[in-house]
């Protein structure tokens, strides 16, 4: 998560949780599962292919798939381009990939089994940016001598 002034190219609105799938140079995988909080605006790059889930699937099922080895090796053998360094896989060439459809009581119980895990790997990514930004914050008063720890006792 950065802030939209740090994204060099075009935006667009992220404004329901949906699999975000970078659609450049797609041998380096970029997969996240966005979920926007509540109160706050999410952006993404438009290099970013946006994927919502339909009937019959589920965003954590969505996730995993084009997370899976088998759909990026697939997904990266369709960019074009002709430098290696700005390939890209066109929308149309993503939704021409053929994609194993199990049966809704099947992604029912897959979800049951994933999604908390799915929903803690966000929880930690959220508090680990929070405490990337206090440690940020507080390394240079400590190092500079701004805050006092020296009465601090040991627990």
């Amino acid at each position: 998560m950065e802030q939209g002034e740090t994204i060099h190219s075009n935006k667009f609105l992220v404004d329901q949780a949906c699999v975000l799938l970078s659609k450049l140079n797609p041998r380096i995988r970029r997969i996240w599962l966005a979920k926007p909080r509540h109160g706050h605006r999410s952006i993404a790059s438009t290099e970013f292919l946006v994927l919502r889930h339909r009937s019959g699937f589920s965003l954590a099922y969505l996730f995993c798939l084009c997370s899976s080895d088998k759909f990026q090796d697939v997904f990266a053998g369709r960019a074009l381009g002709t430098s290696t360094s700005h390939q890209r896989v066109k929308p149309d060439d993503l939704m021409q990939l053929p994609s194993v459809v199990p049966s809704e009581a099947l992604v029912r119980s897959f979800d049951t089994h994933v999604e908390p895990i799915l929903d803690l790997i966000h929880t930690l990514r959220v508090k680990n940016q929070k405490l990337r930004l206090t440690r940020d914050l507080l390394l240079p008063r400590l190092l500079s001598g701004h805050v006092d720890v020296s009465n601090l006792k040991d627990e």
